[in-house]
């Protein structure tokens, strides 16, 4: 109504300026009509030129939506989540403490967890990704700023301080090596500024790791690791948050994800595979040290280490987002409406929203009997399927002022050919089925229940699964024709804008992602200082005996200070990820992260090649 306003406005500007003009050009006329000096002298003139405006108003905004239709349609078919609303997320834990022997268990992807009912609807959550829940425990975590190293170990001068996390077998494992879990999943729990300096420690900072245990005979032994058992999480297709075309690069999704649920990165995976063949038979416990370059005791990251503990390194955690399916109300196509309202719900439909139309199934009958007939969508890349054969698609519209007055109502659906005409057959049943959320629902939950926050069906449901943080709001990326022009304009990539010149729109194309306007991340995009790349080549071993591939490596210099809270690693691998777009066959990217303060190399990349790293 707001955007009505500014065309109503518009036109009743252009009304008068028209009768004035009239009025000077035939006096005599605008005097018969009521329009001397070309002023209606008349009320009811006066609202019968209003009225002109309003209708004239509304005319032409349906033209300008008819044209802001083209973007939504292309944003449909090719990144549909810009689109659509990003759902609550939080982190849950499969607490296996203190339940005896657990294990291994894994609860698998997308199992659904059902929350405390609001308003009479029990919120559900989709895991983000598989969680395997062992018989293993972390009694000890510790950061030290000198580590008691046997001098037979031969560390390298560099290494001054030491992350150790201690590993033993719980229940009734008498050895670590009899737990068949190849990679211990944990979370970086905490307050923010520590979980961010955790990470970026783990990842910025250690250059090597060993094995501190007790073998056999009572000795203590120390074994160096081959290479640092740790590796980020987040980044992988199976470990999405939200459902995302497989046509479509990652990269678009990783920047939405970062920027709307940055915990889902405070994850980290521990080789213990590499642990446990450095392992004796009988080792029940073990100690993984990591070794930190450059951290000095009275530096600003040993002060925020100083109180790491077992608290801070979680297992069997993982992120849950509110997206779960959902079959919509039947509708009865009775052929007097050009589109039908698409509810989740009739009696609580205020409490769902559409993520996405999943299948549309139309139940009829003909002489042979009943029949399926199966509707693709109108736009998308499906018109050869059988129900695009036989002409017969569905085609959705959202109402935005529906959406403002009565939620849950605002989504319409429309039975259509392919000349977008609608169909005329027989009384039929449609039955749909969708994914939902629970908008705003998730975030009027309370969380800390004794016997846990969530429940679920299949592996280890006997165990209490805890939210470890309040569910998040949901979000959205702006809406109408200027803001969707804004997000297509950005999937256009060009190597002219990995310059200095092009930090701006660099950084605008960030801003985009920021559908919280959260001021962490904004400080995080304006951290980027400088941008500029150069030409670069690498050898490429493969099974032909390798070759040599030219590319470019991108250097990035950021502001360290502007990272304090949210830490710069996870923000430098999302933007890493990004920067593969900028490539070509046999080609590659390498992101160089620089300090503005002194000009040091933070970070060096792999080369990468789209998807892939280029080892």
């Amino acid at each position: 109504m707001d955007k009505l306003l500014q065309y109503y406005e518009r036109e009743l500007g252009t009304l008068g300026a028209h009768n004035q003009a009239f009025a000077r050009r035939y006096p005599a006329l605008a005097g018969a009509l009521g329009l001397a000096g070309g002023e209606p002298g008349d009320p009811h003139l006066a609202r019968l030129l209003q009225a002109c405006a309003m209708f004239n108003a509304r005319t032409a905004k349906r033209l300008d939506d008819a044209f802001g239709q083209f973007s939504d349609t292309l944003l449909d078919v090719n990144f549909p989540h810009y689109l659509r609303p990003f759902p609550s997320c939080s982190i849950a834990r499969i607490d296996s403490d203190g339940h005896g022997d657990v294990g291994p268990v894994v609860i698998p992807r997308d199992t659904v967890m059902h929350g405390q009912e609001q308003q009479g609807v029990a919120c559900k959550f989709s895991t983000a990704w598989d969680v395997t829940v062992a018989p293993l425990r972390l009694p000890e975590v510790r950061f030290h700023t000198t580590l008691a190293a046997p001098p037979a170990l031969c560390l390298p001068g560099e290494f001054g301080s030491a992350i150790s996390i201690g590993i033993e077998a719980s229940g009734a494992v008498q050895a670590l090596r009899d737990v068949a879990v190849p990679s211990l999943r944990l979370f970086l729990d905490g307050e923010p500024a520590l979980s961010a300096t955790l990470r970026d420690a783990l990842f910025l900072h250690v250059r090597g790791a060993c094995v501190e245990m007790v073998d056999g005979v009572g000795a203590r032994r120390w074994l160096a690791l081959e290479q640092v058992p740790v590796m980020p999480v987040g980044f992988a297709p199976c470990e999405a948050l939200i459902p995302f075309p497989a046509t479509a690069h990652p990269a678009y999704r990783l920047l939405t994800e970062y920027f709307a649920y940055p915990e889902k990165f405070n994850f980290i995976d521990l080789d213990l595979a590499a642990v446990q063949a450095l392992l004796p038979d009988d080792c029940r416990r073990c100690t993984v040290h990591l070794l930190l370059a450059d951290v000095h005791a009275d530096s600003s990251i040993a002060r925020i280490l100083r109180p790491l503990s077992a608290r801070n390194l979680l297992t069997g955690c993982t992120p849950v987002v509110n997206l779960f399916a959902q079959a919509a109300n039947p509708i009865r196509l009775t052929h007097t409406s050009a589109d039908y309202p698409l509810l989740p719900s009739v009696r609580q439909a205020g409490c769902y929203d559409i993520y996405s139309v999943d299948s549309v199934r139309v139940l009829g009958s003909s002489a042979q009997g009943a029949t399926l007939d199966a509707y693709v969508p109108l736009y998308s890349m499906r018109h050869g399927e059988a129900g695009g054969r036989l002409g017969k698609y569905w085609v959705t519209r959202r109402d935005e002022a529906m959406a403002q007055s009565h939620p849950g109502y605002e989504m319409r659906i429309a039975f259509v050919d392919s000349a977008m005409a609608p169909l005329h057959d027989t009384t039929q049943t449609v039955s749909i089925n969708l994914t939902c959320s629970n908008r705003e629902l998730p975030t009027r939950m309370t969380y800390g229940a004794p016997g846990g926050d969530l429940r679920h069906e299949g592996p280890a449901s006997s165990l209490p699964v805890r939210l470890l943080r309040k569910p998040g709001a949901p979000c959205r990326f702006a809406s109408g024709a200027p803001a969707h022009w804004r997000l297509i304009a950005q999937l256009s990539l060009n190597h002219q804008s990995l310059g200095q010149q092009g930090l701006p729109v660099f950084r605008q194309m960030l801003e985009l992602y920021n559908l919280r306007g959260s001021g962490s991340a904004a400080l995080q995009i304006a951290g980027i200082t400088g941008l500029r790349q150069r030409p670069a080549s690498t050898w490429l071993a493969d099974e032909a005996g390798g070759s040599l591939v030219f590319g470019i490596e991108v250097l990035l210099t950021v502001d360290e200070d502007a990272y304090a809270g949210s830490g710069l690693h996870a923000f430098a691998q999302v933007i890493e990820h990004f920067l593969g777009l900028y490539v070509h066959l046999a080609s590659y990217t390498r992101l160089i992260v620089l300090s503005h303060q002194n000009g040091k190399e933070l970070l060096c990349c792999l080369p990468r090649n789209g998807r892939q790293t280029l080892m």
